[in-house]
């Protein structure tokens, strides 16, 4: 894994934007100056450009090539405030240039009290009389009182005292170079310092000052402070400034790409065109600069491993590129998960312009006018039912998109904002465990009932969050191990029905119709009807009851819809053939009717559907249905089965509510096909007085009671 240095290169040989031959002219202008006084020149370039690595070429250069050039640097800064940088300043050059000075004409103290007198008064007096006093200006003051005392009780000029200066540096054969970078990332006024001390103090013989800022953000600070002079006021300092040329873009892209080939992998081939859609629309617009280069880079070594095989690379790429670049768009998308993955609130067409404008204004309302077309197109990429709202295309909801674990995902989207696995995911890692080992009976069974004792998103257990990713991916699964999952799973579709699974959250479904989803994705589009229609009878044929009777039904109202309320399914949709629904349908009879038999059938979950499934299968001549079930009427533990057979639940939003309220419904409509609907109504209030019923069934037959009351009123 590479680290996370961002340190400016240094050697010509690491140069990768082109930009030596500057260095190279840099350090020749230097060199061939032949009379500097005070002499500056300026490195120009935006920040985060490569000015630091510039001028690191240009120190290489240099090395070597004249023995009485001394290079010292200034780290401006590190300074916190206009005094300090000012002290800074003297004191990086009085430390210098002081063994050139003579002390036989006094130059050592000509110098220090031409820096007392620029340096603003107040507390920076004191803090150049400490200067002053400390062991680099040779003992020559020995207290900040003697010292003061000294630098105000003088009675020669400014120019008297910088001839002393400038005569014992014109005599000296050396000369300095004094590097100060970064001037960009000062304030306004502090930078300005920099150039009044270099055009007052720094002017001297033999010394040369080469500095790198941000011109047109430093020009603007002038003319703020200096309007009458504007951007003559530099060029009265600068005498050689060189523009850094822009970084081609085209380079950028490719440091970009080798520092984190290793971190995101190979694109996949599917997956190409989204990387490269992605990447031009998100990415690469705001890659400037070597600094954005390293910023981003440095970012996805620290992110993407936490969630490395659980997002999709591209698309996290792209959010994290927002998050650094674009800060106030990625927290609108943070906060607004229920539009991006398309299941905000539904709007009439009319509606539409009103809306893109909210959404623009939402999402783009803190970006440049100039960049929100470029954004609109990234964010309607990374997030498609922003089409809807932008573009007036519609994209359907796509299980690719799950699979995939895309951002627009609703079961994903939270790991890409959270940085680790969203709850409404499971590890990629178990579902490609669960493909592979799909023919495996024992480890699919209890895969599937260990998850049911694992809660995650809204309370439901982690099974049914398996059976929805498994939806996604069942063209991943060996058409061979169909048969053997699904005989698996069968089984024990009855113990999947758990009620913290039921009608609760974003989708209002259960593990039964979830079962039924993955069977298709797992059969339907990778068989003919024939194949997938004997590897289903054969896998029902050890099903649990109440999944079989849901499976039957379902298969023969492909062919033969309820009252004629639609048209037959076409071969392509049917799960199973007109024979094998027939046969199907044969078989859950008479697996009702040995349930019956034995007891057995007030064990499933849904006891009710299966009664009247026995009904329509029974055939309208039959009263076997009521002689059972009236039968049963006389028991009052029974009566507390039909209670939960017939109590279920229904939903209403009423006016100044959000949320949906669950209520308790009396599912008795038809039920006097089935039993004798007066006498139960009755026996449900016997029963109450019962003893022998537990507190949970009591509260059954109690809720059904005030259900049904509550209908008939």
């Amino acid at each position: 894994m590479p680290d996370f240095n961002d340190a400016p290169i240094s050697r010509p040989d690491k140069d990768r934007l082109g930009i030596d031959p500057l260095a190279q002219t840099i350090s020749k202008c230097i060199l061939n100056l032949q009379y500097p006084v005070g002499s500056v020149v300026a490195i120009h370039g935006r920040w985060g450009s490569g000015k630091s690595s510039l001028i690191n070429l240009v120190r290489h250069h240099l090395s070597g090539k004249a023995k009485e050039l001394t290079v010292l640097e200034f780290q401006c800064w590190l300074y916190r405030s206009e005094e300090a940088l000012a002290i800074g300043f003297f004191r990086e050059l009085y430390a210098s240039i002081r063994p050139e000075l003579s002390d036989g004409e006094k130059a050592n103290e000509a110098f220090r009290e031409i820096g007392a007198r620029v340096a603003p008064a107040g507390p920076l007096l004191g803090a150049v009389t400490s200067v002053l006093a400390s062991p680099i200006a040779g003992g020559i003051v020995s207290s900040a009182s003697q010292a003061l005392g000294s630098l105000i009780e003088t009675n020669e000029s400014d120019e008297v005292l910088r001839q002393k200066v400038v005569k014992a540096l014109e005599k000296s054969n050396r000369r300095f170079l004094f590097v100060i970078d970064d001037i960009d990332r000062l304030s306004p006024e502090e930078a300005l310092v920099i150039f009044r001390l270099i055009k007052s103090v720094g002017r001297l013989p033999n010394v040369i000052y080469l500095l790198a800022y941000d011109r047109s953000t430093t020009e603007k600070a002038v003319e703020e402070r200096y309007p009458s002079e504007g951007a003559h006021y530099l060029e009265k300092i600068v005498q050689a400034g060189f523009d850094l040329p822009e970084p081609n873009q085209h380079k950028l892209i490719e440091m970009f790409e080798s520092q984190i080939a290793e971190v995101l992998g190979d694109v996949d081939s599917n997956s190409q065109v989204h990387y490269g859609n992605m990447f031009h629309a998100v990415v690469a617009p705001e890659i400037r600069t070597p600094r954005d280069v390293l910023r981003l880079s440095n970012a996805l070594k620290i992110t993407f491993p936490a969630v490395r095989g659980e997002v999709d690379p591209t698309d996290f790429l792209a959010l994290e590129t927002l998050r650094l670049f674009r800060p106030k768009v990625y927290q609108a998308l943070r906060s607004q998960k229920s539009v991006l993955v398309g299941l905000g609130q539904v709007w009439h067409r009319r509606e539409q312009d009103n809306i893109a404008e909210q959404y623009e204004q939402l999402f783009l309302g803190k970006e440049p006018e100039s960049d929100r077309s470029m954004l609109k197109d990234g964010l309607q990429r990374l997030f498609p039912p922003l089409q809807a709202i932008w573009s007036s295309t519609h994209p359907s909801i796509s299980t690719e998109w799950s699979k995939a674990r895309r951002a627009c995902s609703a079961m994903h989207f939270d790991t890409y904002f959270q940085f680790s696995l969203s709850s409404y995911a499971v590890p990629q890692a178990e579902i490609q465990e669960l493909l592979q080992r799909a023919d495996q009976a024992e480890f699919v069974k209890s895969a599937f009932l260990g998850a049911l004792g694992e809660l995650l998103a809204e309370g439901r257990s982690k099974a049914s969050f398996l059976l929805d990713e498994l939806a996604c991916h069942a063209r991943d699964m060996d058409i061979a191990k169909a048969r053997p999952f699904l005989q698996a799973l069968y089984p024990i579709a009855n113990d999947l029905r758990i009620e913290s699974d039921e009608d609760r959250g974003l989708a209002w479904t259960n593990n039964r119709d979830r079962l039924l989803w993955l069977t298709k994705a797992v059969l339907l589009d990778r068989t003919e009807l024939a194949e997938r229609s004997e590897i289903l009878f054969e896998s029902l044929q050890n099903a649990s009851l109440d999944w079989l009777v849901y499976v039957a039904h379902y298969v023969f109202t492909d062919h033969w819809p309820p009252q004629e309320e639609r048209a037959p399914a076409r071969p392509e949709e049917c799960l199973m053939s007109k024979d094998d629904a027939e046969r199907i349908n044969e078989v859950a009879l008479q697996r009702i009717r040995e349930a019956a038999k034995d007891g057995s059938i007030f064990e499933v979950k849904d006891l009710a559907f299966v009664l009247f499934r026995w009904r329509n299968m029974a055939g309208d001549g039959s009263d076997e249905v009521q002689e059972f079930c009236n039968a049963a009427l006389e028991e009052d533990l029974l009566i507390a089965r039909f209670a939960r057979a017939f109590l279920g639940k229904s939903s209403v939003v009423q006016v100044g509510d959000h949320v949906r309220r669950i209520q308790d419904d009396a599912k008795v409509n038809g039920i006097e096909t089935l039993m004798d609907a007066g006498r139960f109504r009755a026996r449900l209030s016997e029963a109450l007085r019962d003893s022998r019923l537990s507190q949970d069934d009591n509260d059954k037959v109690q809720r059904l009671v005030t259900a049904w009351d509550a209908a008939l009123k």
